[in-house]
């Protein structure tokens, strides 16, 4: 079974024939998936960066060393 899409414009006119409150509600709802979308991305880069940074993969060094290499 093929799964129903909609152009972003026909997806507006639908929302604006909802109700009001069935407006705040998807509102509410589609920013807070966005929210957990945002924070699970956040969770990944975080792993990443731990995981580069135990296997050594880091390096480190002062502010100027940093401009320094990427004026390089």
């Amino acid at each position: 079974m093929a799964t129903p899409t909609l152009r972003f414009d026909e997806l507006v006119e639908a929302v604006d024939q909802l109700p009001l409150e069935s407006r705040d509600e998807l509102i509410e709802i589609i920013r807070r998936r966005a929210a957990e979308r945002r924070l699970a991305k956040l969770r990944d880069e975080v792993r990443l960066a731990r995981a580069e940074y135990a296997d050594g993969r880091c390096k480190t060094g002062t502010v100027d060393e940093l401009l320094s290499e990427i004026d390089s």
